[in-house]
């Protein structure tokens, strides 16, 4: 028996113990709860995110704090899960609204009147912040002017100068250094800059990092954060010294309202740490990403909500899902995932680069994704700065979502984008499927172009081998602009009410002849509405043709032009009709045309927010 007893005994030692066979919940309450309580049940909670951030979790333990509870902390993660068995951070209570674990401080004032409409608090000396919201809403920045743009006299050579002949009579005694220039140095791309030193004898500003471009011949730029640039409602500044101005919307004191300055990173900061899963929390007014993880594995962001901020969710991660959140009001990016085998389903991306009068930022994205065999699934993303959503790389999908509104504060891009590096061509076996994109403006103001080009499906950069198939795209200058690339499929999609062509291959001077070559472009709709492109267009800048692939069993609609097809090659512009087109070409033989309008057989109202 004694026998038997000992080896009972030897092999319960030998099996595996379960890993979480006592995981444990602990319960975090701001109002009632103390850091040296033992915080493992709701009745003896923890108070602080400091206090959480300092201990050790075991895979499969919960952190779960308070509903109608709000934090003025940032949350660190301090542990790591384990697959099936990750930490779980989230929310507990019966009733309530979702925990708020705030980025910004409360201005407690007092408040005392500057001049003007300007009233001025002693907040003392703080990291500068980036971002101040009155009642919730995000304020501008001081800035001159105040809603537009300057423009440049004359080109830079270099990226650390900006030239306006005219500003050193403009200013006057006004000084811009140790302030911020804000440039837009291409169609597509705004970035801030400090400013080093300023000749008013030439008007030069010399900046204190590298412009995105050379700045060109009548691009915009504006100045931010000083005090003598606070000169409309809505406007905040900052002094570095302790005090902070405000102007309201209202005009009104800021005492009567909430005044919040972002004052930490992040809301949480998952770091390199892995398998967390964050549920039912929300994030706001963080300075840089509501939830942030410099490189980890297996994170499931779920119903959470962000607002405010660079980014909403920022990632650099492998099989990791974001699922059935929100991102409002970030300036660059709504959710940004560097990696692959990722997931971002079900999510609501609203304003996303689209808070201020102009933007700061390089290329504002509601959605990114950098990376291979990533999916984005049934997502809405509204009210774009810049595109909707973007996917680099390898074997990405993109599929059912919806984009309306894109390019409202920058140009030269679409709803749906991707980009290859020319020198690593990437852009291989993307599928676009199933998405309804609508409403891509442009915005050309602070540049020299005269019309805007943004577009619905944008395949940018050499890209190859990319699939887009069973896409309703509305309202946009170009349907899809294929750029520079080849053995793409272009199927069953429908292109409407396209300002200028339903579909524009184009391929440059920096590729060799034939680059653009074997895209199958079949059993589409293009509807152009111009008056001189037609539904097709096709740019050819280095050959006297534009043969780029096949072209079959489409429906051109043409309602302002003759033209089913324009082409632009070296010896210029040539416009045909279907029947000249097929005889030239030997293409579309099966396709149709109408001189006149696509019936449209569902709504296209959807109106901006």
């Amino acid at each position: 028996m004694a026998k038997i007893l000992k080896l009972t005994l030897l092999i319960g030692l030998l099996l595996p113990t379960p890993i979480c066979s006592h995981a444990t919940t602990y319960f975090i309450d701001n109002v009632a709860g103390l850091d040296s309580n033992k915080g493992t049940r709701t009745a003896t909670p923890w108070a602080t995110l400091a206090h959480v951030s300092a201990q050790t979790f075991a895979p499969g333990d919960s952190i779960l704090f308070k509903k109608g509870g709000i934090w003025h902390e940032q949350l660190n993660v301090p542990s790591s899960g384990i697959a099936g068995h990750p930490i779980t951070i989230g929310a507990y209570g019966a009733s309530g609204s979702a925990p708020i674990i705030d980025g910004a401080n409360v201005v407690v004032g007092p408040w005392s009147h500057y001049k003007g409409n300007i009233y001025v608090a002693s907040i003392g000396a703080v990291t500068p912040p980036n971002s101040l919201y009155v009642d919730g809403v995000w304020q501008e920045l001081s800035r001159y002017p105040s809603s537009s743009y300057l423009l440049t006299t004359k080109a830079s050579s270099n990226k650390t100068t900006v030239i306006d002949s005219g500003l050193g009579a403009l200013l006057g005694a006004k000084s811009i250094i140790g302030s911020t220039i804000v440039t837009r140095s291409s169609p597509w791309s705004a970035s801030a800059h400090p400013i080093t030193a300023f000749d008013s004898g030439t008007g030069t500003v010399t900046t204190g990092s590298n412009i995105a471009y050379p700045m060109p011949l009548g691009y915009g730029f504006f100045f931010r954060n000083a005090l003598w640039m606070l000169q409309a409602p809505g406007e905040w500044y900052y002094d570095g010294t302790g005090k902070l101005y405000v102007w309201t919307r209202a005009g009104d004191s800021p005492a009567r309202h909430s005044v919040e300055i972002s004052n930490r990173s992040y809301g949480i900061n998952i770091g390199d740490k892995s398998f967390i899963h964050v549920s039912g929390i929300k994030v706001t007014y963080p300075e840089t990403a509501s939830v942030y993880t410099s490189h980890g594995a297996g994170i499931v962001v779920n119903n959470v909500s962000m607002y405010g901020g660079v980014s909403g969710v920022d990632f650099s991660c492998n099989g990791c899902t974001v699922e059935k959140s929100s991102v409002e009001g970030a300036s660059r990016y709504g959710i940004v995932m560097h990696g692959s085998n990722n997931t971002i389903t079900n999510n609501k991306l609203d304003h996303i680069g689209d808070v201020a009068k102009a933007p700061d930022v390089f290329e504002p994205t509601g959605i990114l994704v950098d990376g291979s065999l990533n999916i984005i699934r049934g997502n809405n993303a509204t009210n774009n700065g810049y595109t909707g959503i973007r996917a680099d790389g390898a074997y990405n999908q993109v599929l059912n979502n919806i984009v309306n509104y894109s390019c409202l504060k920058l140009d030269d891009g679409a709803g749906i984008y991707t980009y290859s590096s020319s020198s690593t061509n990437t852009d291989v076996g993307i599928v676009i499927s199933g998405n309804t994109v609508s409403n891509s403006n442009g915005n050309v103001n602070g540049t020299a172009k005269t019309h805007s080009e943004a577009d619905g499906i944008y395949l940018d950069g050499k890209p190859h081998d990319v699939t887009v198939q069973h896409n309703l795209v509305f309202n946009v200058d170009h349907g899809i602009f294929i750029h520079d690339g080849y053995n793409n499929i272009v199927t069953g999609n429908r292109f409407l009410s396209c300002r200028v062509s339903g579909i524009w291959i184009k391929e440059d001077s920096y590729t060799n002849a034939g680059y653009v070559h074997n895209n199958l472009v079949v059993f589409n709709v293009f509807e152009t509405l111009s008056r001189s492109i037609g539904s097709a267009y096709y740019v050819n800048y280095i050959e006297l043709t534009a043969n780029f692939g096949a072209y079959n069993n489409n429906i051109y609609y043409h309602p302002n032009v003759p033209a089913v097809v324009t082409q632009k090659t070296l010896i210029g512009f040539r416009n045909y009709n279907l029947s000249a087109w097929q005889a030239a070409s030997g293409q579309d033989l099966q396709s149709n045309d109408v001189i006149g309008n696509c019936p449209k057989s569902t709504p296209f109202s959807m109106k901006r927010d």
